[in-house]
């Protein structure tokens, strides 16, 4: 039990006030755990370091294995980033067998650790008319970061965490860096692994399989307007490592793989570093779907807090000055915030002439002075990319 039974019904009212349940970090000898009542991640670092558990304050557990935190394929060579070995079957994991089980001499090892504040992914800056007034970026909660170093050579992983006030969320991902005096090259990487409790066990084949209660979200997403549908960089597979499962073909989906479907394939130059996409885990503590959902919308407003934007914008249809000038001027006069001159304006984005980009400029100026915003609409997914200036100049003025 991970919480007093008179409070667990209170932890789980975190999707309603964050506020209450504070992300912490605590250091043993042994083991490292982030957990904020609602979520525990915790690692173990000896004799190398490796997720020995991912539960909620429910007691429930997903981790029935132990599996390297990453894995790299670096010159060719694939390379596990920590992880422990020896563990007698892969359906559960009995904490007494953490005692003997031991660490590849051939994965990067273990060196240290540091703990501190979330950090702010990219400069945004916040529009308080907009959004509701306890939006905070970057979110509120705490960091981790354990080094890994090679056997021999000075290529080292840093993998990531992050955890956040009042949201049963893990983000993880790795910066790979070359100490060394000459070019390496990342073939592939695995940024998130973890051998999952399988959601459900069947014998024989079938063609849809029930997945483990488990919201994986990455940051390389893409493809379409639902996130899940086009999270390219999750993977469910089955384990070739787990032989007792009950499905006669062992093809069970319940080992989690964060990676692209293709390489990276990128040289890391002498003194650099490469840093992968961020998965973003949160694990359900509800089969409901309403309450699936709330937590949902609880991790976007807390990971992306100007999905609450909500100015008042018109749509104006022309991006002759005098159209846009007389459209700032009524949402001036009536309370609009934003106006955006939209797909079919002829507003150009793209456009590298200084004389459009001066007269863009003026007509912004003028909405700031208005109080009003100004944007454009450009579907730049539908475009063509064989203009020659798409090729051989730098990218449009913003």
């Amino acid at each position: 039990v991970c919480v007093a039974p008179d409070r667990q019904r209170s932890a789980v009212e975190g999707l309603n006030d964050p506020a209450l349940f504070k992300a912490a970090i605590s250091v043993s000898a042994q083991t490292i755990t982030l957990q904020n009542a609602l979520v525990f991640l915790t690692i173990r670092t000896a004799p190398n370091a490796a997720t020995i558990s991912l539960r909620l304050h429910d007691g429930t557990e997903f981790v029935r294995a132990v599996r390297p935190e990453a894995v790299i394929e670096l010159d060719g060579q694939r390379i596990a980033i920590g992880g422990l070995d020896g563990q007698p079957v892969q359906n559960y994991l009995d904490p007494r067998w953490l005692e003997t089980m031991t660490s590849n001499k051939a994965a990067f090892q273990y060196k240290s650790h540091r703990v501190g504040q979330t950090v702010e992914r990219f400069a945004w800056k916040k529009r308080p008319t907009w959004m509701p007034s306890d939006s905070a970026w970057p979110p509120p909660g705490k960091s981790l970061v354990l080094t890994f170093a090679a056997p021999e050579g000075e290529v080292a992983v840093d993998v990531h965490y992050e955890i956040y006030d009042g949201l049963p969320l893990i983000s993880k991902w790795i910066v790979v860096r070359n100490g060394t005096e000459k070019p390496v090259r990342l073939n592939k990487f695995v940024c998130e692994q973890l051998a999952v409790v399988e959601a459900e066990s069947v014998v024989d084949a079938t063609a849809a399989w029930r997945m483990p209660n488990v919201l994986v979200q990455p940051d390389y997403t893409f493809g379409g307007m639902s996130g899940p549908n086009h999270g390219v960089g999750v993977h469910w597979v089955a384990d070739p490592e787990y032989p007792t499962q009950v499905n006669y073909e062992r093809k069970t989906p319940c080992l989690l793989e964060c990676r692209p479907p293709l390489g990276p394939d990128q040289t890391i130059a002498p003194g650099g570093s490469f840093e992968s996409f961020r998965a973003f885990v949160m694990p359900h503590d509800s089969s409901e779907r309403e309450r699936q959902t709330l937590a949902v919308r609880r991790m976007y407003r807390t990971l992306a807090p100007w999905v609450t934007e909500n100015p008042i914008l018109m749509h104006v249809r022309s991006a002759v000055p005098a159209a846009v000038r007389l459209a700032v001027d009524q949402c001036a006069a009536v309370g609009f915030e934003m106006v955006i001159m939209t797909f079919g304006s002829g507003f150009d984005f793209e456009s590298r002439d200084p004389s459009y980009q001066k007269q863009i400029k003026e007509l912004a100026d003028y909405a700031h002075s208005k109080g009003v915003a100004l944007g454009g609409y450009s579907l730049l997914a539908s475009r063509g990319a064989a203009d020659k200036a798409d090729n051989t100049q730098g990218p449009p003025a913003r």
